[in-house]
C-alpha cells in the first residue's frame, strides 16, 4: 500500500472550542454526588433497538472516559456506569 503525500491542504478547524480550546464531551465538571446522565445507543428507532453488542462498549467508553478524567483531574471523582434501555448512564458517586 503506497501513500500519496500532499502539500498545501489546509487544516480544518477545531470542532469543539472551550475556554483552552477544548470542549469536553461529557459534563463530568458539573456533575454533583447522585447526579447521571444518559448516552443513548447511536441509533434508536423502533424498527433498530441498540444490540447487545453496542451496550457493552458504551459501558465501556463512559466508564474509560470518566475514569481518564478523574484521574486527570485528581480531585477524587468517582463515577459507575449502569446500561438502561436505551444505552448506557453513568452516575457520580464520590
Amino acid at each position: 500500500m503506497s501513500y500519496e503525500i500532499q502539500s498545501d491542504v489546509p487544516l480544518p478547524p477545531r470542532m469543539f472550542r472551550h475556554r483552552d480550546g477544548y470542549s469536553p464531551t461529557y459534563p463530568f465538571s458539573k456533575m454533583l454526588v447522585g447526579d447521571s446522565f444518559e448516552m443513548e445507543a447511536p441509533v434508536v428507532t423502533p424498527a433498530t433497538q441498540p444490540t447487545e453488542k453496542e451496550f457493552p462498549l458504551m459501558v465501556k467508553r463512559l466508564h474509560s472516559a470518566a475514569y481518564c478524567w478523574a484521574r486527570h483531574h485528581n480531585n477524587g471523582f468517582r463515577f459507575t456506569v449502569r446500561r438502561t434501555v436505551l444505552g448506557a448512564r453513568i452516575w457520580r458517586i464520590a
